[in-house]
């Protein structure tokens, strides 16, 4: 007889038909076999008592519900406001859960659809978490345009502040500071906006969200925190404090992001928080089952893999995650490489790297698995640091090695800034000298300050500005009082629209995969009837352009894994 436990179909490895089951793609382990996936369960569905004949139909209605295009349900909005097909059918998903992973695209109007839920929920009381950008954008623009609850009171936490309202809108940022306020209470709907920040989870903003331990140093004089988030707290060490962190509690938990994952094991937290009883009740089994894990040569666990990913974006979308792919409603976007003329002086800092820290990088190759020795080729030795840094690689207790990623660092930012005459010029070209509204992004500040010298007329969003600021700054390109918008990935990367322009060029990437598919987003909405396009501007012969196509590879694995 075929059990249904934590998620998986389960069958003895001694049953007479287990030979089909091998066949029909049913997996060995320790006397049975298992399989996740409805299509591998229907032909023994003879063998499923009632029960799992229940969970059987249950799984495949949400699945079902999940991939529908449109629905006949009835939607509460205010006058003049309609929602598109795939938008009512999110609304019905989340609604008749208690929790769910919003994953739509970026510009499929996630905002939009949250407002219905509460809507819908006649929810009197609800959290919102999102960036600090982004405050002011529910606040003034989302919810007037598309809440019917008028008579709930709203208002954005700010610093110390906490409003007496009915919808709290507050950033990561200052969660711990409003711990007891947070916690005061059973929220009707806890809504986090941009949720692929709390994939990490020991950082603090998970912490604060979801629960757990957050670690915390001690002061080296007095011996004692900074700040005191929990009532109740231990000492590991002289040095560290663990505060003991209570979930916000919430009736209903909807978690929003474009880009719900870099890598499968991002997708953990969520799940842990979200399936506790299914598939989050055992770590190890999901990662090593979606994400490869193994020990490596340094004794620790390994999850940057990925497998399985069909059968981990059905698993997904039968518990708890709607999406829907951009082709179904959205033209589609083709970023490219544009390679511009090489610069002299960023191939031969690149070899002077080389030169300087040939030792170390050949020890740092090694590390990662690579043969190399003196007579591997620049290009070899610039794609393992490059990697390396995309993959957030350490080498613990090495201070030389420190240093080297310290130069790599200073490397890139030349390469950046050598770069700018030839960004300016393809600028100009591309805009038409600003006749045509165009989105730039680069990474480094002292190159956003050199584009911004020579599109000084442009709007202008980068890190050290007010909320209110960077949102003046994309109203005014919005509404075409600026001929185009210049902006870096961390301050201008989220919740921010540019569909005035469906034109962007990449000046310099953020290896980050998420944080740069993000940005190819702010230009394409689920109603423009336009495609888009985005341009990696990569300076040719150097390292700029082997790692563009690196960064692309980790979009295209993103995007396997979650749209199907």
């Amino acid at each position: 007889m075929i059990t249904f436990e934590n998620g998986e179909f389960i069958a003895p490895a001694t049953v007479p038909y287990a030979k089909e089951l091998q066949t029909a793609g049913w997996y060995p382990r320790m006397g049975v076999w298992y399989t996740t996936e409805l299509d591998n369960v229907v032909p023994f569905i003879e063998h499923l008592d009632d029960e799992i004949l229940e969970v059987l139909n249950q799984t495949a209605d949400a699945l079902d519900e999940s991939l529908a295009r449109d629905t006949d349900y009835v939607i509460d909005l205010p006058p003049g406001r309609e929602l598109m097909g795939f938008q009512k059918v999110d609304v019905e998903y989340i609604v008749k859960r208690k929790d769910t992973l919003l994953a739509e695209d970026c510009g499929t109007g996630k905002t939009a659809i949250m407002i219905a839920v509460l809507n819908m929920l006649r929810s009197r009381n609800a959290l919102i978490i999102c960036p600090a950008v982004a405050k002011y954008n529910w606040l003034l623009n989302e919810w007037p345009k598309w809440t019917i609850l008028t008579e709930r009171t709203i208002d954005v936490a700010e610093g110390d502040n906490f409003p007496d309202t009915d919808i709290v809108i507050i950033n990561f940022d200052i969660l711990s500071r409003h711990k007891k306020l947070l916690q005061a209470k059973k929220w009707d709907c806890l809504i986090v906006d941009e949720s692929h920040r709390v994939n990490n989870n020991d950082a603090r903003r998970t912490v604060m969200i979801l629960g757990g331990n957050l670690k915390l140093k001690a002061d080296k004089k007095t011996g004692r925190t900074k700040e005191q988030i929990g009532e109740s707290y231990c000492a590991t060490q002289i040095s560290e404090y663990i505060f003991d962190i209570p979930p916000i509690e919430a009736k209903k938990r909807i978690f929003a992001t474009g880009t719900p994952m870099n890598r499968p094991k991002n997708l953990w937290t969520v799940i842990r928080a979200f399936d506790r009883d299914g598939l989050g009740a055992d770590e190890n089994r999901f990662h090593r089952r979606y994400c490869q894990r193994y020990v490596n040569h340094m004794g620790v666990y390994d999850d940057n893999g990925a497998a399985n990913q069909q059968e981990l974006g059905a698993y997904l979308r039968s518990r708890f995650m709607v999406r829907h792919t951009d082709a179904i409603d959205l033209p589609p976007q083709y970023p490219r490489l544009f390679l511009l003329p090489p610069v002299e002086i960023v191939i031969s800092q690149e070899k002077e790297f080389i030169q300087e820290n040939l030792e170390s990088l050949i020890k740092l190759g090694r590390y990662m698995g690579k043969t190399v020795s003196e007579e591997t080729s620049p290009e070899e030795f610039m794609r393992i640091i490059g990697e390396a840094v995309i993959e957030n690689v350490k080498i613990i207790g090495d201070p030389v090695m420190q240093v080297v990623f310290t130069q790599f660092a200073k490397v890139r930012e030349a390469t950046g800034l050598a770069k700018v005459p030839h960004i300016i010029d393809y600028v100009k070209l591309k805009s038409d000298d600003g006749a045509i509204p165009v989105v730039v992004y680069g990474y480094h500040k002292k190159v956003m300050a050199a584009l911004h010298e020579a599109f000084n007329d442009w709007s202008f969003v980068v890190g050290g500005m007010t909320a209110k600021r960077r949102a003046e700054e994309v109203r005014r390109f919005q509404e075409g009082e600026t001929p185009g918008f210049l902006g870096n990935y961390d301050a201008a990367g989220e919740s921010i629209t540019l569909t005035r322009s469906n034109y962007l060029i990449a000046a310099e990437l953020d290896w980050r995969g998420t944080q740069t598919l993000q940005v190819f987003k702010r230009i394409k909405r689920f109603t423009q009837t336009r495609k888009s396009y985005a341009d990696i501007l990569c300076s040719a012969k150097s390292f700029d352009a082997l790692m563009a196509e690196r960064c692309l590879e980790k979009i295209r694995n993103i995007e396997l894994t979650l749209d199907m």
